[in-house]
């Protein structure tokens, strides 16, 4: 029965005693009480009982006193004051085109019982009680669909003395990047072929992990930068005093930061002029691995250290995110599993310094603990690896073709052959006037095939291309707006 109803039956009621209907009468009743229990519940009005907390606070409702079970109405029904008290509140999401993906953006119910009222376009839709629906006008793209996806973007940059006209080659290249990333135009032509990315982090970090006990010239002792993101730049003059407040990472959502999107360029642009002068033993690798992975991983580092993935680079690496690592280096991964590679006075590595990653290829990890670590952080389908390193120009394939690994492993300029001139390096495998030359990248390379033929999407880029990050860019968003239309269908209209 309404409470509406109970109360007119009441007032009817009432009236009728007020009448003269004395058969309901009790003169011992104490004074004022005119029916002990009217509502049937078994406990007295308050105006008829002896302990007034103990009394029935609507006598008209015989589900209210106290004690009673208190239900999601709206009202008091045990008599303490408060109202739905007890209750599991859940959170109620807006569903309009019914996909059982609530959207994030709209406001948000808490109760114990669905909201009355709703919001959506037209008839239909819903409540429902997960969020996470990038696009709530189309039932095809749900959970981080699309390019509307969050983007976790770690970029491995290299700091040895050759790399300062790299840094800022990319750093020249930043607004173009952007734009195609803020914008879904990849050829720019003024007609966006995808949706934009819309929740971007970006963090850098550089592939010094030290030379642990063991002096080495242009390296520290100890664990370096040590896979932690970088929150300074390197750059001598422009970026001077730039820092990193608050988590060490940039963030970036275009359609809220729209106003910003400078400031974020010029933020990110100093992030990746990371400086020079960095360890010459490079291991990007090892180094990417060590800043993602979390502490609980039974993963272990040099001196039985753990990854930095929720400790110090907490809150860069979401859990439903795409992970893109690229790598930017002249160089070739050395992730040392021995450290004593890096001694000097090694009486097992008797090598030249710069040659020992190559002669000794027992005392690297194998690529295999990067290809099996990566796919632990992120399923194929949500991983792409982005390789800028020295590649002939010409072995690079098209944007949109898979590149053939094998085939550009077995060209003769990625061999490693000593340099005969020297005697203290390997041969270059690309060089570009003016900006320098790069060493066979062959790990890089070993890591991004087996990727690949796992199923995650890799990017190739020669560091002796004058454009060698316009395509990266490209591809990433690419690859982006393709994971999403395996992820949930294709977007509306296609």
């Amino acid at each position: 029965m309404m409470r509406a109803s109970r109360w007119l039956l009441t007032a009817g009621l009432l009236g009728g005693l007020l009448g003269g209907c004395s058969a309901l009468f009790d003169s011992s009743l104490p004074e004022g009480c005119m029916v002990e229990d009217f509502d049937g519940d078994g406990v007295v009005a308050p105006e008829c009982a002896a302990d007034p907390t103990q009394a029935d606070c609507d006598d008209n409702d015989a589900e209210t006193f106290p004690g009673a079970p208190e239900l999601c109405d709206g009202f008091d029904n045990d008599c303490d004051s408060r109202f739905d008290e007890g209750l599991e509140n859940l959170q109620y999401y807006v569903d309009c085109d019914g996909d059982s993906y609530g959207n994030d953006l709209a406001p948000i119910e808490i109760a114990c019982a669905t909201p009355m009222t709703l919001d959506c376009p037209g008839t239909g839709g819903g409540w429902v009680n997960r969020g996470g629906d990038c696009d709530d006008l189309n039932p095809n793209r749900q959970v981080a669909c699309g390019s509307c996806a969050q983007v976790d973007f770690l970029i491995v940059m290299d700091t040895s003395n050759s790399m300062s006209e790299e840094q800022v080659a990319l750093a020249l290249q930043l607004p173009r990047v952007v734009e195609v990333l803020k914008s879904g135009d990849i050829d720019g032509d003024g007609v966006p072929e995808a949706e934009p990315i819309t929740d971007l982090h970006v963090g850098v970090i550089t592939p010094d992990l030290g030379s642990g006990d063991f002096n080495v010239p242009t390296c520290e002792m100890g664990f370096g930068d040590d896979g932690i993101l970088q929150t300074t730049s390197g750059a001598p003059l422009d970026c001077r005093g730039f820092m990193i407040e608050g988590p060490p990472f940039l963030s970036f959502t275009p359609e809220e930061d729209a106003g910003d999107i400078a400031q974020f360029t010029q933020d990110w642009a100093c992030l990746v002029r990371a400086g020079t002068g960095g360890c010459g033993f490079e291991q990007p690798l090892e180094a990417a691995l060590k800043a993602l992975t979390p502490a609980a991983s039974t993963l272990r580092f040099r001196d039985d250290t753990l990854g930095h993935g929720d400790e110090l680079n907490r809150g860069f690496l979401r859990e439903d995110s795409i992970l893109v690592v690229l790598v930017v280096t002249d160089e070739d991964d050395c992730s040392a599993e021995d450290p004593e590679l890096f001694w000097p006075a090694s009486p097992e590595y008797t090598s030249d310094l710069n040659l020992r990653c190559h002669e000794y290829a027992d005392a690297v990890y194998p690529v295999s603990r990067y290809v099996s670590g990566l796919l632990s952080l992120r399923g194929a389908d949500d991983l792409i690896l982005g390789v800028v390193a020295g590649v002939p120009e010409e072995l690079v394939p098209m944007h949109g073709i898979d590149a053939d690994y094998g085939g550009i492993l077995a060209d003769s300029r990625l061999e490693e052959r000593v340099d005969s001139a020297s005697g203290t390096r390997l041969e270059f495998s690309c060089s570009i006037p003016g900006r320098g030359a790069a060493f066979p990248p062959r790990r890089l390379l070993e890591l991004a095939e087996g990727l690949q033929a796992r199923g995650s999407t890799t990017v190739l880029s020669s560091i002796c291309s004058r454009d060698a990050y316009t395509n990266v860019a490209e591809a990433i968003l690419s690859a982006a707006v393709e994971h999403g239309v395996e992820r949930c269908g294709p977007r509306l209209g296609e």
